[in-house]
């Protein structure tokens, strides 16, 4: 437990916990819902151009919205992700697919 943060959209419970690394790694969520709207953490990043020196530390934060029961589970529709404040991606997601049957073949190594 890290406590709680206020933002403009309302406030939420923060966890913290560390990833295989050693990272930390903290969930915002809803307490209310119960439902997580952000995931937030810091890796290293090499510069795109080698004359710009060292890789350097980013915040790459993961936001969740727009929840959507499908097969009695709550999924997020939608998820924005930023680096270091600056949008990087975005992702509607339309259909989900809960435990779908799929073959065991589909895991095997091709033949060359």
């Amino acid at each position: 437990d890290a406590g709680r943060a206020e933002s403009p959209d309302g406030p939420a419970d923060v966890l913290e916990t560390k990833d295989d690394a050693g990272r930390a790694v903290r969930y915002f969520i809803d307490p209310a819902s119960h439902m997580p709207l952000m995931v937030q953490y810091q890796e290293v990043r090499a510069q795109a151009m080698p004359a710009q020196g060292a890789p350097k530390t980013t915040t790459v934060t993961i936001h969740l919205s727009d929840y959507k029961k499908v097969d009695g589970v709550l999924l997020p529709r939608q998820v924005d992700t930023s680096v270091n404040g600056q949008a990087s991606e975005a992702w509607t997601i339309e259909n989900f697919k809960i435990n779908p049957t799929v073959k065991a073949n589909v895991f095997q190594k091709k033949a060359k």
